[in-house]
């Protein structure tokens, strides 16, 4: 098994800046899914896990 120090575990945390991709899905289109969900119940989850990935931002830019 391989011993990791500290520098090295903190080197691959650290966050990807200034990735470059295609856009999978336009913020605020819902692309429909052959799921057994309405659209009402889609709808929600994405603006509860927007909400949640907005809070996730918010605190990883707030830390040193």
């Amino acid at each position: 098994m391989k011993t990791l120090d500290a520098d090295t575990i903190i080197a691959r945390a650290a966050p990807r800046t200034h990735q470059d991709a295609h856009e999978i899905q336009p913020f605020g289109h819902l692309i429909r899914m052959p799921i057994a969900l309405s659209e009402s119940v889609c709808i929600e989850s994405v603006d509860n896990l927007t909400q949640v990935l907005v809070g996730t931002m918010t605190l990883n830019s707030s830390m040193p």
